[in-house]
């Protein structure tokens, strides 16, 4: 190979090289972006999920508490987003709804 040939393979993979970097740290920004979003959904959802639980036939205060504190829905936003974050990092995606069919399953 010339030294011209070498020079252009040298540019070349300079460039992709870029080209990765630039793409790679675009990862973060979609990802907060994609994380916030899902999260702000599910928290405009109108009602309060642990009351949902319940249904019609209501829910005894202490109970209610119980289940907040047992979800984190006692804990300040940025706290849940900070939890939940670490969850979709690690793969796990727990919903509420889950967490009752646990507990249902625990409780029968």
């Amino acid at each position: 190979m010339s030294g011209a040939g070498l020079l252009l393979d040298n540019a070349l993979a300079s460039r992709m090289l870029a080209f990765i970097l630039r793409r790679a740290a675009l990862i973060v920004p979609t990802f907060i972006g994609v994380t916030l979003l899902a999260f702000a959904l599910i928290h405009l959802i109108p009602g309060d999920p642990v009351e949902n639980l319940s249904g019609e036939r209501g829910m005894d205060p202490a109970r209610r508490e119980r289940l907040l504190h047992e979800f984190g829905l006692d804990r300040p936003l940025p706290v849940q987003y900070a939890e939940y974050v670490g969850q979709v990092l690690q793969g796990r995606s727990r919903h509420v709804a889950d967490h009752a069919r646990a507990g249902a399953r625990r409780n029968s």
